[in-house]
């Protein structure tokens, strides 16, 4: 402690990686039986959401944004709940209606491992990156 505040250095964080889901149906975006897979934990898109066997809903009764939000949620409440996964993820969109939707962040449950990720439908996703290392602040 200095000055009233506590000063840390050379610390490490879990590894992250904030992704966004594009679309759902139509070209390019995430369809039935496509797959993300969470530090091998292959989580799959489905016609209803099936927590205990990583399904996840892929909604298609709404408009393409309330698509994607509920589509996102439900993939978020399903890596939460499965816990060899070893991660965690929260919904980082911006707020509807005039928000992007679809932005999720997944973080690593430990400080020591990489965070690897896998889909299967590439065209469905942005900044999908294998393997995130832990993030390491030395200052």
């Amino acid at each position: 402690e200095f000055g009233g505040s506590m000063w840390y250095a050379d610390v490490t964080f879990p590894a992250r990686r904030n992704i966004n889901l594009l679309g759902v149906s139509g070209s390019g975006g995430l369809a039935i039986n496509d797959t993300i897979t969470v530090n091998a934990q292959v989580f799959t898109a489905k016609a209803a959401e099936v927590v205990a066997s990583r399904e996840f809903l892929l909604a298609t009764a709404g408009t393409a944004d309330e698509n994607v939000r509920a589509t996102a949620a439900s993939l978020i409440k399903c890596i939460n709940r499965t816990s060899a996964a070893n991660a965690y993820a929260i919904d980082i969109s911006e707020p509807s209606p005039a928000g992007t939707p679809g932005s999720i962040s997944i973080q690593r449950t430990d400080k020591t491992s990489n965070l690897t990720l896998a889909v299967s439908r590439a065209s469905a996703w942005a900044n999908i990156v294998a393997t995130t290392a832990p993030i390491r602040d030395q200052n």
